[in-house]
């Protein structure tokens, strides 16, 4: 998990957030999710996915993205990130 980048999502947005990067193109990682029944995709080409799904307790996003800005720095970083979200 990517501490860094996963607190101050929490921080910023407020929100139930988890960050993992990752050495998978962001292609692979639409590959992996597309396997799961029930995990339907909402969009993407081939610098970042996004998956969405309904909970009892929420809705859970699942983003895959390459590049991407850092929370705290803004840097951009150009190995692809996981970002989850928990609504």
């Amino acid at each position: 998990m990517d501490r860094e980048e996963t607190n101050c999502i929490r921080e910023i947005e407020g929100a139930d957030a988890y960050c993992n990067r990752t050495g998978n193109r962001v292609a692979r990682v639409t590959a992996f999710y597309r396997e799961h029944p029930g995990v339907p995709l909402m969009g993407g080409d081939k610098t970042y996915s996004l998956y969405v799904k309904e909970e009892s307790g929420g809705t859970v996003q699942v983003k895959a993205v390459r590049p991407w800005p850092s929370a705290k720095t803004g840097k951009i970083n150009t190995e692809p990130i996981i970002k989850i979200y928990r609504e």
